[in-house]
């Protein structure tokens, strides 16, 4: 069990009767734990070993509280955003008091200039890291949820040891070098933690303000002028790619089982012809790409919406459809993820990957150095049975476009290049591009 479940459910179940039977509130317990933390770092300004080590011995069975006083106020719905807002800032003041503590101490009574250094870098990190999620949170709107989205990634993507020291107990490692009295060590280790933390701050904000960048320019591109021109193609190499790919999605399409299906990114509907005789449902992000799809399929049912927060109940679709869409996407696990919920048990997701071993990796790359592109995945065969493990996904099947990328031979070559890769995709299958793949969710 995780470790923080485990702390929740236990915790809660000792402190929830107690603080029922003693009027004990959520606020309470949120002040409780910085009064004893306050004091705490109070007692390292003054260095005296015994009683430091005394306070960030209670401090550590009372920040167990942190785990308690969240869970509690969403059990009596005393929800309090200015609280939470609270919470947040003091996950920085402590550690910002406890270094500096130290770091003053250690100062006064050894005259060191290098671990005072050591240590105004860490608590300045701490400041700086404190003063960029205010800003971020205020100019871009984050919510809580997305901060927590983006912790819990980079918590999974840690080995059990960097996690342990970078995200999950920095202040227990912190209270065993004080324990032990390795004062020097702890004010080097923890200004490191710090700074690592604050740099992984900056990286968070970054990928957030690439994420909204990017599905803007996206909504801004597909409209206008590019939604009535979209269903068109000025040569015939472009043609012959989507007629390739349209025949891989109806073989795909008729290997799933019957009823609605779902396109997501839609566009201008023009793989709707794939789909037969089934209802069709599409969202999109861009307004005219949905309104011209609606004038050539008629029959369809459309609606503007982000491919993240499908507005479908789960299980409502035989099968779900992405084309062209995966690869731009920063957000691509949460799309995918949305598309499993929407899902039936035993229903077909059908999703198209680059392949980031193909040749055509070599082009999109100088496409987006040139600015042709503004953003690019690529996937290996690994990275796809990883999202049918996350997804209660089994690979159906796979098939394979094209080996040689158009964008590399001129079109008056094509019907050289379009004969030649037909044999080259049989003879080297893992080096072609996309990977057109289709999921059947298990149940």
């Amino acid at each position: 069990m995780d470790k923080e479940i485990f702390l929740r459910k236990y915790a809660l179940k000792l402190i929830f009767p107690l603080a029922k039977k003693w009027g004990i509130s959520p606020e309470f317990l949120f002040g409780f734990r910085i009064f004893f933390a306050v004091i705490t770092g109070i007692a390292l300004f003054f260095g005296n070993y015994l009683i430091s080590v005394l306070f960030l011995t209670i401090c550590q069975f009372v920040f167990m509280l942190d785990y308690i006083d969240g869970t509690l106020a969403r059990h009596e719905k005393r929800f309090s955003f200015k609280m939470l807002e609270l919470d947040r800032i003091f996950h920085y003041a402590i550690p910002f008091l406890f270094l500096l503590g130290v770091t003053v101490s250690y100062f006064v009574e050894y005259k060191n200039s290098f671990f005072l250094a050591i240590g105004l870098i860490g608590t300045l990190s701490i400041l700086s890291a404190l003063l960029v999620e205010m800003l971020w949170r205020k100019n871009f709107k984050i919510q809580l949820s997305q901060i927590r989205e983006i912790q819990d990634t980079k918590r999974k993507s840690f080995s059990n040891l960097r996690s342990f020291l970078i995200v999950d107990s920095p202040l227990s490692l912190f209270y065993l070098l004080i324990l032990f009295n390795l004062l020097p060590f702890a004010i080097v280790i923890f200004s490191l933690v710090r700074v690592i933390m604050f740099y992984t701050k900056i990286k968070n904000v970054r990928q957030i303000i690439k994420k909204r960048n990017v599905k803007k320019e996206l909504s801004e591109y597909y409209a206008g002028s590019q939604a009535s021109n979209y269903n068109y193609f000025s040569d015939a190499v472009g043609k012959d790619i989507f007629d390739k790919e349209i025949s891989i999605i109806k073989r795909f399409i008729t290997r799933a089982p019957k009823g609605k299906i779902l396109d997501v990114a839609c566009g201008t509907g023009r793989t709707f012809p794939c789909y037969g005789n089934r209802k069709i449902f599409g969202v999109d992000i861009s307004k005219e790409m949905l309104e011209q799809a609606k004038r050539d399929y008629p029959e369809s049912h459309l609606q503007i919406s982000d491919a993240k927060k499908l507005p479908f109940k789960s299980g409502t679709f035989s099968a779900v459809i992405t084309a062209r869409f995966i690869c731009h996407t920063p957000e691509y696990r949460e799309v995918i993820k949305e598309m499993v919920r929407v899902t039936k048990p035993g229903g077909s997701i059908i999703l198209d990957f680059p392949n980031k071993h193909s040749l055509a990796v070599i082009t999109t790359k100088v496409r987006i150095f040139f600015g042709a592109i503004r953003y690019f995945n690529f996937f290996t065969y690994e990275d796809i049975e990883k999202i049918a493990g996350e997804n209660n996904l089994q690979i159906a099947e796979i098939e394979h476009k094209a080996f040689l990328p158009p964008k590399i031979f001129s079109k008056y070559l094509w019907f050289l290049t379009k004969r030649l890769n037909e044999k080259l995709i049989r003879v080297f299958p893992n080096f072609s591009t996309p990977y057109h793949v289709r999921f059947v969710k298990l149940k």
